[in-house]
């Protein structure tokens, strides 16, 4: 299976922001976000909460088109993607699933690195460039993260992120097909990254069958970690496209700031009344 198209443009994009099929970028969101430790459906009501709040807003102009893609990556996810990736889960052992997590996160570090040199962030890209070299050594290229037990942990960094931090606004919402929640400076982002990733120049023969599968792979590997998180944000929310562009629009914007996420725990309880207003001293 092939989920994007030509082999220049799937290019071992493997962060977790990436993987094909919207749900997988949803779920990860959800993952990733401090709001998911308090539980999905608590997350949902204060993404939506806030979506209404204006916390989580962002142009959509495009909704009917957005609303159509998130089916269609939803629906392609019930069908294909989650099948596959239980499958995966239940045939391949648990040190194999995660050296294949490690191999594919290591693949993604040049990028990192090219990133992390366009923001001007030097300590991060000595990190980056720490944990490609000892990974894809030591590590047995990057099947096991020597570099996180040495206390050097993977950050992610892309060029949606880059053109955020120097002020490009983010534009209207965008669904992706297979790739779901994003914008149109992030879809430009994307776009790039693609083209920059070293590891798509190579060619030999059965490249192509080779980098496909490596999709594939890293695909079911990241459905399959997610799972029960999307099962509860699919199961609490009453509107999952209001929920996943709130939520989406509230961890990007964490990422592009670089400080604390949405504390959805500080965030306005809408199912409350509002307290009366202090009554105007007499005269």
């Amino acid at each position: 299976m092939h989920f994007i198209g030509s082999s220049s443009q799937t290019c071992l994009r493997f962060r977790a922001a990436l993987f094909p099929l919207g749900a997988v970028v949803l779920a990860t969101s959800l993952v990733t976000a401090p709001s998911a430790m308090a539980g999905a459906a608590t997350m949902n009501v204060a993404a939506e909460s806030a979506d209404l709040a204006g916390l989580g807003h962002i142009p959509d102009p495009w909704e009917g088109f957005n609303r159509s893609m998130f089916g269609l990556n939803k629906a392609a996810d019930r069908a294909v993607l989650r099948p596959a990736a239980v499958t995966w889960r239940r045939a391949v052992p648990t040190p194999a699933r995660d050296g294949v997590h490690n191999a594919v996160s290591n693949l993604a570090e040049p990028v990192v690195f090219l990133n992390d040199v366009f923001q001007a962030q030097p300590s991060h890209a000595v990190e980056t460039a720490t944990r490609f070299g000892v990974n894809s050594t030591i590590g047995v290229l990057g099947l096991f993260d020597v570099a996180a037990n040495m206390g050097v942990f993977h950050h992610s960094a892309d060029f949606g992120q880059t053109l955020g931090r120097y002020g490009v606004a983010t534009g209207p919402y965008l669904v992706l097909p297979f790739f779901g929640p994003s914008s149109l400076r992030d879809a430009f982002g994307l776009a790039f990254d693609s083209f920059a990733n070293p590891f798509d120049y190579p060619r030999f023969k059965g490249d192509w069958a080779v980098k496909s599968s490596v999709v594939v792979v890293a695909a079911l590997d990241e459905r399959s970690r997610v799972d029960k998180d999307l099962k509860d944000f699919q199961n609490s929310s009453t509107d999952p496209y209001a929920a996943a562009r709130s939520i989406w629009v509230q961890n990007r914007a964490y990422q592009i700031r670089g400080d604390k996420p949405v504390d959805v725990q500080a965030l306005p309880d809408f199912d409350t009344a509002p307290p009366p207003a202090p009554a105007s001293p007499r005269n």
